[in-house]
């Protein structure tokens, strides 16, 4: 109603204006009435409700800061800021945290060490947090720092997914693949597969990383590498095992050893007998007093840190020995003599291709399995017919 009296006062505003125009003996009556349908006009005008304007669309430039924010973000969602962390930000302290020390993470990152510094002090400053103490040799992180640290390498995780998403749907098999080995396999099984692999995949990078075991599955976890050949079962729920081949243990023995007469040894000629073993450090170590059923470390004669100090020192000793078999290819004509296999069933360790839970490099990791399998005895894939018994991980 009060639109259709605005409109009759507008229209009768203007009918009037032409009338007084015209007939000007009546101008200053009419202009009266005109002045009079103009205020009405106006009046009704104001009472009149406008069309809303979207908040999108309104001119907030006279509007408080904080205004403007909350006309523009209905649902009152956080807008971002030019202070928002950097991925590179979240590679720097997780570098220093891997490495604890400022220069050789600013290597790692290739990098100056000024500029790791920086970066990470700003990341401090915008989260109003001390990720590192700086008064300690090595630097630590505080307890905040340490959630943070932790949060940066799912986010990177997860951010590096991105490639190998899209690598994966690609049909053909390309990428970086950066594997870890324990040093009691390395040698052994890498002249085995790793031409034939690049000779097939010539676009997957492999890139090798030889650790103990309690390393790399450290490593694993952090991100720091995609899979790795270890002895399973590790017992760690973060990770996958993938079963690829079990090898059995084989006997080595000194010149003259009395052992030597026998075609085969049973473990349990084994538990009075002096041992050279590997240091604690290796899994395989634990292993081989485990199938002797040795609880300690007496009768222990030595202890060694690799495969070739272990066959040294048993020669020097006068005593025996564990290997693993893929070990016996490296071995002299002379020393093949002294090596003896084990009585069924065989002693023997399973080994697995691991990697973690969110690792989305399957198909280049199933790939490495499949390899890996063409070049090992084939009655080593299935350890029931082999009549074999894969010991436990010894940490």
């Amino acid at each position: 109603m009060m639109e259709v009296i605005r409109l009759h006062c507008s229209t009768m505003t203007d009918n009037f204006s032409v009338f007084a125009q015209k007939y000007y003996i009546f101008a200053i009556p009419g202009y009266l009435i005109l002045l009079l349908f103009t205020v009405m006009n106006a009046f009704f005008t104001q009472r009149v409700p406008q069309p809303m304007q979207s908040p999108c669309t309104q001119d907030h430039s006279s509007l408080p800061i904080d205004e403007t924010f909350f006309i523009n973000n209905p649902v009152n969602l956080p807008l971002f800021s030019e202070k928002s962390m950097t991925a590179q930000q979240l590679e720097y302290i997780v570098a220093l945290d891997t490495h604890r020390h400022f220069v050789t993470a600013a290597a790692a990152c290739y990098v100056t060490q000024s500029t790791l510094s920086a970066q990470i002090h700003k990341l401090e400053q915008e989260l109003n947090t001390i990720l590192f103490d700086r008064s300690r040799q090595p630097v630590v992180p505080t307890a905040a720092g340490t959630l943070i640290i932790e949060q940066a390498r799912v986010a990177l995780r997860e951010l590096r997914k991105i490639n190998d998403i899209v690598a994966e749907q690609s049909s053909v098999i390309r990428g970086t693949l950066s594997l870890g080995i324990i040093p009691t396999l390395a040698p052994y099984i890498l002249g085995l597969f790793l031409e034939q692999f690049r000779s097939r995949y010539p676009e997957v990078q492999v890139q090798i990383e030889e650790e103990t075991t309690s390393a790399i599955v450290r490593k694993l976890k952090h991100d720091q590498l995609d899979c790795a050949l270890l002895a399973t079962p590790l017992g760690e729920p973060s990770l996958m095992e993938d079963h690829v081949f079990t090898e059995p243990f084989v006997v080595y023995m000194a010149q003259s050893h009395p052992l030597l007469n026998l075609s085969a040894i049973s473990p349990q000629l084994l538990q009075n007998e002096e041992l050279v073993v590997l240091t604690e450090a290796h899994c395989f170590g634990g292993q081989m007093l485990n199938v002797c059923n040795r609880t300690d470390d007496r009768k222990v004669a030595f202890k060694a840190g690799s495969i070739e100090t272990l066959k040294c020192l048993t020669d020097i000793g006068k005593c025996a020995t564990l290997l693993p078999e893929l070990s016996v290819s490296a071995l002299t004509d002379d020393e093949l003599l002294r090596v003896r296999p084990f009585t069924v069933p065989t002693p023997a360790r399973t080994i697995s291709v691991v990697y973690h839970r969110s690792m989305v490099k399957r198909n280049i990791i199933e790939q490495l399995q499949n390899v890996i399998r063409e070049y090992v005895p084939q009655e080593w894939l299935n350890p029931q017919t082999m009549h074999a018994v894969p010991l436990r991980h010894q940490s």
